[in-house]
């Protein structure tokens, strides 16, 4: 008879479970950035209303970046969550940071890669047909 056999049932479960009791620390809240007015490959008309998720009550510590240069996007805070409008994008392919720094110096940060297009388009296919005919039989 081996030494697991002598123990009664639910001891290994109770052994099991005595390591769960805290040992393991909760992750730090982090920062989480996201357009909310489409897909981020699909913005257009050079504006993008976006969200950060961040700490409650750090949102004046936000910094974002357009292509590695400051902007200062108006932001309006609701909790954990601050949202706003980053606008003057030109067309093509632009990263857009967000930075956190908590009271304790740490920094913490996201980003998204937009593709912005011209409002008329096109988005999906390709350029449009100059004149446009509409034959019907």
């Amino acid at each position: 008879m081996n030494h697991w056999t002598c123990l009664k049932p639910g001891t290994l479960a109770a052994i099991a479970l005595a390591g769960c009791t805290g040992a393991i620390p909760s992750p730090e809240p982090g920062i989480t950035l996201r357009v909310l007015s489409g897909e981020p490959d699909y913005v257009s008309g050079g504006d993008a209303r976006v969200e950060v998720a961040a700490p409650a009550g750090l949102e004046g510590r936000l910094a974002f970046r357009l292509n590695g240069r400051r902007i200062d996007p108006p932001m309006a805070a609701a909790g954990k969550r601050s949202e706003g409008v980053v606008s003057g994008l030109v067309n093509g392919r632009k990263l857009l940071e967000v930075a956190l720094t908590d009271p304790r110096g740490r920094v913490r940060t996201d980003a998204l890669v937009l593709t912005n297009y011209p409002v008329t388009g096109p988005m999906f296919s390709g350029p449009q047909q100059q004149p446009f005919i509409w034959i019907t039989s």
